[in-house]
């Protein structure tokens, strides 16, 4: 007698779709809602409001042992510097007299300059007169200490109600924060080392409204026409 042909494959497609089926219909418990994640949905468009940054800052201010955290923290939030960019920045990539910061091999793969402004410089001042010898602006163990630092930024600010937090999320506000002042995009993704305005604008909250700003110009262009 012959075996028809598929018979296996189709009762085995078929276990497969009742499981994701009973899957699909299973009711999870409602999960408690004390916190305000850090990614909201997607995560991609979340950004630190400026009464949340303040907040992790005083925070931190009180805390000695989180000294380097509060100072990692202030560089990203202030400057937007990924930080890979970070961990491989040396002092001589810091130029003090016109206030910028020389990124070189990054992401993006062309060198770019990042000014900062008084609080940074405070910051590379102190950390500098800490460690004269250094190489390093985060010091001899950059890596190690990113890797500190980002644990406790997760710690500080779980304890106030804000998960998922992370380095990233600091680079991502202060680009949030730029374009709200009223920067350029093309200003952002020089200072931000993008070579893609669609990454960009992916990643950033905020830059949607350039993109109404210009269809509104755009429209009335054409109006005249």
């Amino acid at each position: 007698m012959m075996k028809r042909k598929g018979s296996k494959a189709t009762k085995k497609a078929a276990a497969i779709s009742s499981q994701a089926t009973a899957r699909m219909t299973t009711k999870h418990p409602a999960q408690p809602r004390s916190t305000h994640r850090a990614y909201a949905n997607s995560g991609k468009r979340y950004a630190l409001s400026n009464d949340q940054l303040r907040h992790i800052f005083d925070l931190l201010e009180k805390d000695e042992s989180m000294r380097d955290l509060r100072e990692v923290a202030a560089i990203i939030s202030n400057t937007g510097i990924r930080t890979g960019e970070l961990c491989q920045l040396r002092w001589a990539d810091v130029d003090v007299h016109r206030r910028r910061l020389i990124l070189a091999n990054t992401m993006s793969a062309f060198e770019r300059y990042v000014p900062f402004g008084p609080k940074t410089l405070q910051v590379l001042e102190v950390r500098r007169e800490r460690g004269p010898e250094a190489e390093y602006i985060l010091g001899r163990s950059p890596r190690a200490l990113l890797h500190r630092v980002s644990h406790q930024l997760r710690t500080v600010c779980d304890s106030i109600g804000v998960s998922e937090v992370t380095l990233h999320l600091l680079r991502r506000t202060f680009f949030a924060r730029l374009v709200n002042s009223g920067a350029s995009l093309d200003s952002c993704m020089i200072i931000g080392g993008w070579r893609s305005l669609s990454t960009m604008t992916r990643l950033i909250p905020g830059t949607e409204d350039w993109f109404k700003f210009a269809a509104r110009n755009q429209a009335r262009i054409e109006e005249e026409l």
